[in-house]
């Protein structure tokens, strides 16, 4: 028997999201869940926390939807928007320039750091994507986007897309 402890929606990748009651499951997932991406305007790459020591200082922000808007915690416990402010107080926390985006550019690039471990699941699962294209441990790929919170996420090249 399956039983559902909880329900959480994060309205802006790789930041604390919120806890709710309810959610629409569409075909591109929970409604609402990572509906905004951070673009570092200088490189074109999505912020992630996937790479810590770039973008770690997104998990001490909160984001969650206040009616249509989304309003973000950020660390110091001032709340922002995403509107041009918003981005200028976020550029101040990240220490680069930022954009709130609600669909990858198509020039956007993610960047993911490959584990040290050899055999490591990020390590394989780029192996078995892009064979003997995929970067060796402990090198930065930078590859196309992939949104891989949907019910369709699925662990194959073909997944990589402008959407996160």
């Amino acid at each position: 028997m399956t039983v559902v402890s909880g329900l959480h929606r994060y309205p802006v990748k790789s930041m604390q999201g919120e806890s709710v009651d309810r959610v629409e499951v569409t075909e591109r997932g929970v409604h609402g869940d990572r509906a905004f991406a951070l673009l570092d305007v200088e490189s074109s790459q999505i912020a992630s926390c996937h790479h810590p020591d770039k973008w770690g200082q997104l998990l001490q922000c909160a984001a969650q939807w206040d009616g249509d808007a989304v309003a973000i915690t950020l660390p110091d416990d001032t709340t922002v928007t995403t509107d041009s402010a918003g981005e200028r107080r976020l550029a101040e926390v990240c220490g680069r320039d930022v954009r709130f985006i609600r669909q990858a550019p198509q020039d956007a690039r993610y960047e993911l750091v490959v584990a040290d471990v050899a055999d490591s699941w990020p390590a394989v699962v780029l192996e078995q994507m892009l064979g003997d294209s995929a970067p060796a441990a402990g090198r930065v790929a930078k590859l196309g986007v992939a949104k891989t919170n949907g019910p369709d996420a699925r662990c194959a090249s073909e997944q990589l897309s402008s959407r996160w």
